[in-house]
């Protein structure tokens, strides 16, 4: 301790990280081994966004996953913002994650609900989700903010439950924020993922795996209300309109 403060060794993380190699602090420092061979996710998937990409439009999902105690080193609650542009690549550029209190990260909750408008919020269905829905429904009501969860149904195998993310970072279909503060500790607990073995943190992969779950959603969704150009509610649609301009519905005039 008299030679490794803690502020000391912050700067030394924060020097690995600058370099691109967070987990060498891990292995270095926390005795925690690396091995990159049966990672879930490949460390040349985490393509780093361009100035252009933070310049185009996007949608966003949130996705959570929640701990329910502060004492529990093994969780922690993590919130993943996702946007997606125009042409369906994903970009993650905010990322927040500790051991809060239930006031702490309800708080946070509505913050990043407020400054990114997610058009979906997703969480893991399930007893945590059960016990915590209620006091996050009084708190709507409370700031009359209202926030469109969706709660997806748990699977008990993480690989399973990440596939969607898999498939896209396999297909170079996401982009992150490397520059970004928590980007380091971030990269370094999703590449000790392996989808086999229990990893010691996991939260951050998935918060980002309901991301990508969200967005699966979002495309079911346009899917079922794409009805065509010539479809009957279109043709209702433009009959109405007509009516209210005293217009014909065939000739527009």
């Amino acid at each position: 301790p008299e030679k490794w403060s803690a502020e000391r060794l912050r700067a030394r993380q924060r020097e690995f990280e600058a370099t691109g190699d967070a987990a060498g602090y891990s292995q270095e420092f926390l005795n925690n081994p690396l091995g990159h061979s049966d990672s879930y996710l490949k460390r040349d998937q985490f393509i780093e966004m361009t100035e252009d990409d933070f310049e185009k439009e996007k949608r966003y999902v949130i996705g959570a996953d929640f701990a329910v105690s502060t004492h529990d080193h093994a969780n922690r609650t993590s919130f993943t913002v996702g946007g997606q542009d125009c042409d369906n690549l994903i970009h993650i550029v905010d990322e927040r994650v500790g051991r809060w209190t239930s006031e702490e990260w309800i708080n946070l909750l509505f913050e990043l609900d407020e400054q990114w408008e997610p058009e979906l919020f997703v969480v893991e269905k399930g007893p945590i989700w059960a016990s915590l829905y209620p006091l996050i429904r009084t708190e709507m009501q409370k700031r009359d903010h209202w926030i469109n969860f969706h709660p997806v149904a748990a699977s008990k195998d993480k690989a399973v439950r990440g596939r969607s993310f898999q498939k896209r970072m396999l297909g170079h279909g996401v982009r992150f924020n490397t520059q970004a503060e928590w980007f380091g500790g971030y990269l370094d607990e999703l590449l000790r993922f392996t989808g086999v073995t229990q990893a010691v943190l996991d939260d951050q992969f998935d918060s980002t795996a309901y991301v990508s779950v969200g967005f699966d959603v979002l495309g079911e969704i346009e899917d079922e209300t794409d009805f065509g150009e010539d479809s009957d509610l279109e043709e209702l649609a433009r009959t109405q309109t007509a009516e209210l301009l005293g217009r014909s519905a065939v000739t527009g005039y």
